[in-house]
């Protein structure tokens, strides 16, 4: 069913590059915030804006990112990877870890939804190895999920891509 589905999705010939990748980017997006979803009633976004006022830099450039992505701000969404990038480089340990982990999965969406997709491979493989190296499944599958997205709409290696998706 899951498969049909992606297939179908493939075979729809009338959907463009950019369609195809704002569609992945959306459901990741959507994906990746509903576990932080709560209600919308005024106390609940003060709550929100204090946490994030209170979280660490890294998490909340995170944040920041995915976000400008789910926006198609590529540009504010390249700039957050950056930061993160340069946070890591500065840092040890597992700030250092997180944030490179982060930045390179934020560039790499951000350079493949932008017009800069030779910059955005290096970047994804970049995270993928962080990530496997870190054990970080959950920043895994965001990696995955660009580097299947790449595979399929520049590539055109259908099955590669699956491959991706379905890890």
């Amino acid at each position: 069913s899951t498969f049909r589905s992606v297939r179908l999705l493939f075979a729809n010939q009338k959907m463009t590059l950019r369609h195809t990748i704002q569609l992945l980017a959306i459901t990741l997006a959507i994906f990746l915030f509903s576990a932080c979803a709560d209600g919308g009633d005024e106390s609940s976004v003060d709550n929100r804006r204090n946490q994030r006022h209170n979280a660490p830099e890294v998490e909340m450039l995170w944040a920041d990112g995915l976000k400008a992505l789910n926006k198609a701000d590529f540009n504010n969404a390249v700039a957050c990877g950056r930061r993160l990038l340069e946070i890591s480089a500065s840092r040890s340990g597992e700030v250092s870890g997180k944030a490179a982990i982060y930045g390179n999965i934020i560039l790499g969406q951000g350079y493949l939804f932008s017009d800069s997709v030779d910059k955005s491979y290096p970047h994804l493989h970049e995270a993928e190895l962080l990530c496997l190296k870190a054990s970080n499944d959950s920043a895994l599958a965001s990696a995955y999920n660009g580097l299947g997205l790449y595979a399929s709409n520049i590539e055109k290696d259908f099955p590669e891509a699956l491959r991706y998706f379905f890890l």
